[in-house]
């Protein structure tokens, strides 16, 4: 196999099948990728031109050793929901190894309802340069690079999505490490939105997955100025001229949230 493996939405449990009993985690400690992580690796495929993101499951296998893991464990390759809720080939998931699942799905799952939100907007987009980080603080993140960044997605002729990200995080991507963030503090950012001459910007809304709220930017001629205080991972901001379509994302959260509630629990 090729390491170092990055750490992902799925984690390794270690089995003994002759005795048909769970030993826990790898020897090199694995952990999940965590839910922060996962939210920060979205946006930042968004903002580079993703145009959707696909999470896909590899059930819970039995994979003997060698495999992906381990050179010498015989592991059950559990990921997405596939080792929650019951128990894959006879065996009990360890509680802190599923916890550390669901917090991540669960978050998959709120990032799909903002996803299914904009996705009409980001499938037709290009990434522009009409955006900035006008100001944050702190400046930089640990890696020394500025502590938050912006993008303009310009989609067709009426509308742009505007995404927010904070850099400011300090971690350890490697499969085999016993750490995942080691910080991630927040930061006060202010983005500068420079509307082309085509689009007024008569509206302007935030999107998250419990829903979509009206925003009051600073115009300055043709631009907007957008302040995010304390702001933990990411803002989605859409600004557009076309009407009714606050109205339509809401009804798109309002949906899909009401199907994702019952698996939060």
């Amino acid at each position: 196999s090729f390491m170092p493996y990055f750490r992902d939405a799925e984690m390794p449990v270690v089995i003994d099948p002759k005795t048909k009993t769970v030993l826990g985690r790898c020897p090199k400690y694995r952990r999940c990728i965590e839910p922060k992580e996962e939210r920060w690796l979205t946006y930042g495929c968004l903002i580079q031109g993703a145009k959707g993101i696909l999470h896909w499951n590899y059930g819970s296998g039995i994979n003997p050793a060698p495999n992906w893991f381990s050179k010498t464990a015989t592991v059950i390759r559990a990921g997405m929901g596939g080792a929650l809720h019951h128990r894959p080939h006879g065996y009990e998931i360890p509680a802190d190894q599923a916890a550390e699942l669901k917090r991540v799905w669960d978050e998959i799952g709120r990032i799909n309802v903002e996803l299914r939100a904009i996705g009409p907007l980001v499938a037709v987009s290009d990434v522009s340069r009409l955006a900035r980080v006008a100001s944050v603080t702190p400046q930089r993140a640990p890696n020394g690079e500025p502590a938050a960044e912006a993008a303009a997605l310009v989609s067709g002729v009426d509308s742009i999505v505007l995404i927010v990200l904070n850099h400011n995080l300090k971690h350890n991507w490697k499969a085999d490490a016993d750490r995942g963030i080691e910080s991630y503090e927040l930061v006060d950012a202010i983005a500068e939105l420079r509307l082309p001459a085509w689009i007024e910007g008569r509206q302007a809304f935030r999107v998250r997955h419990t829903g979509a709220d009206t925003l009051s930017p600073r115009r300055e001629g043709r631009r907007l100025l957008f302040e995010f205080p304390q702001l933990e991972v990411n803002e989605v901001v859409v600004v557009t001229d076309r009407g009714g379509l606050m109205e339509s994302m809401r009804a798109t959260i309002s949906t899909l949230s009401a199907r994702l509630a019952p698996a939060l629990k």
